[in-house]
């Protein structure tokens, strides 16, 4: 659920603020588009341990016992894997709920000087100049800062079109100087 309201920051040019209310799935739905941002590399790195655990001993030896005697490292590795992922995808799932928490009103506003999300908890500023990246997923639009590894914001998706998100970007290259 949408709401629009128009304000203006510092008498300047009118801004459009979106509000949302906070639907139970939205902690799941955005730590899936977290954990979908490094997919690939898990995967390549899986593939090749694969082939090294089982395809090198099975192709000096060439007895069958080899194959099952790698797959077993791969089968704890790969029930660990899946522990781990699933771990840390409740833990994201319960941080996002702390931040955005089921039934709250929530809001953000692209400004000249960059992004504004408020939540019944905090207003939070971020700085168009603090900003490296912006990544758009089907759920979220993620932001990241220089140096970090991963995003260090997730905002749900209905907060930003492709209008503020286009707004967005453009803020960050004229305060960056790009």
């Amino acid at each position: 659920m949408k709401n629009v309201t128009w304000g203006t920051v510092s008498g300047a040019v009118p801004t459009m603020s979106r509000t949302m209310t906070v639907d139970g799935g939205l902690g799941r739905r955005l730590a899936r588009d977290h954990q979908r941002t490094r997919r690939a590399p898990v995967w390549i790195g899986t593939i090749a341990i694969a082939v090294l655990l089982v395809g090198v001993p099975f192709s000096f030896t060439g007895s069958p016992r080899t194959l099952y005697a790698g797959a077993i490292p791969i089968l704890i590795a790969a029930i660990a894997f899946l522990t781990i992922r699933a771990l840390m995808t409740h833990h994201l799932e319960r941080v996002i709920a702390g931040i955005y928490p089921r039934g709250a009103e929530i809001s953000a506003e692209v400004t000249d000087s960059g992004l504004t999300v408020t939540t019944p908890i905090v207003r939070t500023e971020i700085r168009a100049r603090m900003i490296s990246g912006v990544s758009v997923r089907a759920n979220s639009v993620q932001l990241r800062l220089p140096g970090a590894t991963g995003p260090a914001m997730v905002i749900p998706r209905e907060l930003l079109d492709d209008d503020d998100v286009a707004r967005l970007r453009s803020v960050i290259a004229r305060t960056q100087g790009r």
